[in-house]
């Protein structure tokens, strides 16, 4: 069918999700490299930019797309690459309607002013910190969801944030299942006579060393340097999409671990979003599909490849050469 408008409809779509990658470096600043004394000024910034975006998707502009785009006649009509499009658009055009924009940016203020807490917290570790941050935070996510929804359990209007269409009864039969498999496992570990040496490992882990052998070990396992960065954060994480995606890490001076296998972790989530479809940048089809998906990648790289004798009989020498 011609003469949709699907065209403008995409474009729109676009610059939005640019202002969302937009604030994620404003995010990706806020734990890396923002002076501390900015933290007021940042979550505020935070809040504008989630008001302005959330007023923008969900403006008469995108529903009037979204009523043309969805009639039959017109949606049929399309390739499945833009009914994807027009269909993940529409659930989350749906979704935020339903949300207050004010409440948009309390969420989003808070949030910027609750990780400056957080790191005291962590920093002094005193949970008493934090506790009134979190206390309010959940208030706010209760409120959300009221707003959105829910059929069963308020979590369900939540969940779908990460995991879209999963509900919170399908998690509880997926724990149940792990449980009953992994926590006798644990036991008979715990209970066991045979401790592993971890002696190798009390030494001092000088830490530019460490970051040499991991830049090595993640641009070895298929991290691309050149649209990605290493930087320190007080907990490890990514940011980012296609062709800027950023890895974080921690170090440890007297142990190795927690920075390497951080790195190796983040570069799987990195890894899978360099792999997606850079023609489809900035639209549903180029994101990932949930975070059940992406923790799936980081953990197969940190576990099952990281952990693995092959992995380590190839650097274990590596590892002796700069060290």
């Amino acid at each position: 069918m011609a003469g949709n408008s699907y065209p403008e409809f995409i474009e729109f779509v676009k610059e939005c999700q640019n202002a969302q990658y937009a604030a994620g470096i404003l995010g990706w600043d806020q734990e890396t490299y923002m002076p501390h004394g900015g933290a007021m000024e940042r979550a505020n910034q935070m809040a504008t930019m989630a008001k302005w975006t959330h007023d923008y998707f969900t403006s008469d502009r995108m529903r009037g797309y979204l009523e043309e785009l969805r009639r039959t006649d017109v949606y049929d009509s399309l390739s499945p690459e833009q009914q994807t499009n027009v269909r993940e658009t529409a659930w989350a055009y749906d979704r935020e309607v339903s949300i207050p924009g004010e409440l948009v940016k309390e969420i989003a203020k808070h949030t910027s002013i609750s990780l400056e807490a957080w790191k005291k917290a962590r920093t002094d570790d005193n949970y008493s910190h934090f506790a009134p941050f979190l206390e309010k935070m959940i208030e706010l996510k209760v409120k959300m969801a009221e707003h959105i929804g829910y059929e069963d359990n308020l979590y369900d209007a939540l969940i779908d944030e990460y995991e879209p269409g999963t509900r919170t009864k399908d998690v509880q039969v997926v724990f149940a299942d792990l449980r009953e498999r992994l926590v006798p496992i644990v036991k008979k570990i715990i209970d066991s006579d045979v401790h592993p040496n971890e002696g190798i490992l009390a030494q001092p882990w000088p830490l530019e060393k460490q970051k040499e052998f991991g830049i090595m070990v993640v641009g070895d396992i298929g991290y691309d340097w050149e649209r990605g960065r290493l930087d320190e954060a007080p907990h490890p994480f990514t940011s980012g999409a296609i062709d800027d995606v950023r890895i974080t890490t921690r170090y440890n001076e007297n142990d190795i671990r927690p920075a390497l296998f951080a790195n190796i972790h983040e570069a799987g989530h990195a890894m899978y979003q360099q792999g997606l479809n850079a023609e489809h940048y900035a639209t549903p089809m180029g994101e990932s599909i949930g975070l059940g998906f992406h923790e799936s990648q980081s953990r197969m790289w940190e576990n099952i490849v990281g952990r693995s004798m092959p992995f380590w009989r190839h650097y274990y020498p590596k590892l002796q050469a700069v060290f």
